[in-house]
């Protein structure tokens, strides 16, 4: 039931005073008079045939329906939808935990949803828009199963998923269906209008939220301690102040205040001495209706994760199995050679980061860097680096190609560890001429296949062809000689590993070992879980973890960091009433007309009372 008009509620008030004059003016007097006889006829007109409390009652009856059809009183319900199937998007995201009047945005949406299955038909399928999407539940008819499958939907701090889900739900929605979206609309995203996609607004008009929207740690020059940089957002359109802690292992380090003017942002920045095993966190102090991006932490631990960069313009099997190694952090690059499909010989390479974004250089804090098909802006004199059909700076060739014979492995080094290369074929490959510290551990027979450089200062591994030009990377030794070469290039490096990750994340701990099945994750509620393997996915709420493989230990955080869902309002067009009405088979019905003649017939019934009908 919805109340349109609620202060006319205030009409209720009324009712005591209308109880306090029926009993003052019922109260009975002793007064001396001369005779009775008049009074006795007063008595015998004014005697009542029906008991005089129950003109108390319609009176207070009249003021009640009154009341109650001023405040426009709605009253939910469902008819059967028009179309045959439906796909129903829910919204779980971050956003989606806002508290309105006691009720969160997530309790509303699910509440509609209820609404819609009650109404439909047809068979009904269920996604959640928070990303990843999650298919809940497949198509259905069975509305006691969907149902349970809406209430089984929880809570997350997950970013919003919407493109990725409408793809699926568009992919799936059969012709004659519908899809249906219910969402508080706090996403930038906005799917095509078409005649049978539908959005349902969940919560209220809500506004105005104070976020911490990033939260990291950079390590400092000569390595000596960290600098953390905190951004601080105010989504809301007055002028908020701002007061917040920082903390290291619990213990506070600097407080932090300020004012920050509509839809701006402030940034702040603290030096860190480097100690391993340390969690670094932090807390804004705001009244405001979304929690968990009040607070962030990162953690900084003494075990060595690798920062390996891929610089490439696209390689399916080399990523799967660079993500394969637990104890690396994988960063990608491309470069113009993804966007032209062609680089001339003078022209240098134009490097793009993961967002899109052009860097002039490779930046000099990565363990190893991988070069596929893409050469680097000059000859790299120091470092680790893995070349894929790209000439090393010690390396030349006549600029032939040709086609190997057998390939087999021609001397015993750590990255041809465990390797079987019986079979691979390769359609053509460099003709290298070997530099000195230039060793050739694999051979095709009339040309090296794979070698390694070794000097004071670099480390290098060169594989002489385009890795698509063979079928190495269907073979299962491809994902160890990637894991082999990453550990020869780097063995000996090792640096303080921050962990940080967004919501819906995978944290690996170190390499899956065939004795230890499973591992244990401790929640930031304190709720510990056993997961398989030594990889876990379900960080969905923001806080600290810590997980428990093959007897090594490892805490990592997980903060929002997300502008989208710290802006909690809506930026969804509006829907009009008729239009959702007719797309969802969700009516209210209007009360106001009959209270207006339930107040009517109270108010005849007093008169009838009062002038003596009854």
């Amino acid at each position: 039931m919805t109340v349109g008009n609620p202060g006319a509620l205030f009409l209720l008030l009324l009712i005591p005073l209308i109880i306090l004059l029926h009993v003052l003016l019922r109260r009975m007097e002793s007064k001396e008079v001369s005779s009775l006889l008049i009074w006795d006829r007063v008595r015998k007109k004014r005697k009542y045939k029906v008991p005089t409390f129950l003109i108390l009652l319609f009176q207070i009856l009249t003021v009640l329906f009154l009341s109650l059809a001023s405040a426009d009183l709605k009253v939910p319900f469902t008819i059967p939808l028009r179309r045959e199937n439906s796909v129903l998007l829910i919204d779980n995201s971050a956003s989606m935990s806002v508290v309105e009047e006691g009720r969160s945005r997530l309790d509303d949406a699910r509440e509609k949803a209820i609404n819609v299955v009650k109404g439909s038909l047809g068979e009904i399928m269920i996604i959640t828009s928070s990303y990843p999407p999650q298919i809940i539940s497949s198509y259905s008819s069975n509305k006691e199963q969907l149902i349970s499958s809406i209430r089984s939907i929880e809570e997350t701090d997950l970013g919003n998923g919407v493109e990725e889900a409408m793809k699926i739900a568009s992919a799936s929605v059969t012709a004659e269906g519908s899809i249906i979206m219910i969402s508080d609309g706090a996403f930038n995203y906005v799917p095509s209008e078409t005649d049978n996609f539908k959005f349902i607004r969940a919560g209220k008009e809500s506004s105005g939220n104070l976020a911490i929207t990033d939260f990291y740690l950079r390590e400092m020059a000569g390595n000596i301690g960290f600098e953390l940089y905190m951004e601080i957002s105010n989504f809301s359109t007055e002028r908020v102040p701002y007061d917040g802690e920082i903390y290291k292992n619990g213990e506070l380090l600097e407080k932090i205040s300020g004012e920050l003017d509509p839809w701006s942002r402030t940034r702040e920045i603290v030096e860190l001495e480097s100690e391993p095993d340390s969690e670094i966190s932090a807390v804004l102090f705001s009244d405001d209706l979304l929690d968990c991006d009040d607070r962030a932490s990162t953690y900084i631990s003494s075990m060595s994760r690798k920062k390996v960069l891929l610089v490439s313009p696209g390689n399916f099997f080399l990523e799967r199995a660079l993500e394969s190694i637990g104890d690396i952090y994988l960063e990608r690059f491309s470069s113009l050679l993804e966007r032209e499909n062609s680089l001339t010989a003078n022209t240098s390479p134009v490097f793009y980061n993961s967002a899109g974004i052009p860097v002039q250089e490779i930046p000099d804090n990565f363990d190893l860097v991988i070069y596929d098909r893409i050469p680097p802006r000059e000859n790299d004199g120091t470092g680790r680096y893995l070349y894929i059909d790209v000439l090393p700076s010690r390396i030349r060739d006549n600029g032939e190609k040709m086609r190997p014979q057998t390939v087999f492995i021609s001397v015993k080094h750590p990255v041809t560890e465990s390797l079987d290369l019986s079979g691979i074929s390769v359609l053509q490959a460099r003709s290298p001429l070997a530099g000195p510290q230039v060793q050739e551990l694999v051979s095709g027979g009339n040309t090296g296949l794979l070698y390694a450089l070794e000097s004071r200062f670099m480390k290098s591994i060169y594989i002489p062809f385009d890795l698509t030009d063979s079928d190495l990377p269907l073979s299962p030794s491809f994902p160890v000689l990637i894991r082999n070469s990453v550990d020869w290039l780097t063995d000996g490096y090792s640096r303080e590993k921050i962990n940080q990750l967004v919501p819906g994340s995978t944290f690996s701990l170190g390499r899956i070992l065939p004795r230890f099945k499973t591992g244990e994750v401790t929640l930031p509620s304190g709720r510990k879980i056993a997961i398989e393997g030594n990889s876990f996915s379900g960080t969905i709420r923001t806080g600290l973890y810590r997980m428990e493989y093959g007897g090594e230990t490892q805490s990592f955080s997980v903060n929002l960091n997300n502008r989208d869902e710290s802006d909690i309002s809506s930026r969804f067009p509006e829907v009009t009433e008729e239009d959702r009405e007719e797309k969802t088979g969700e009516y209210k019905f209007p009360l106001i007309s009959l209270l207006m003649a339930l107040a009517l017939m109270a108010l005849s019934a007093e008169w009838m009372i009062q002038e003596g009908k009854w």
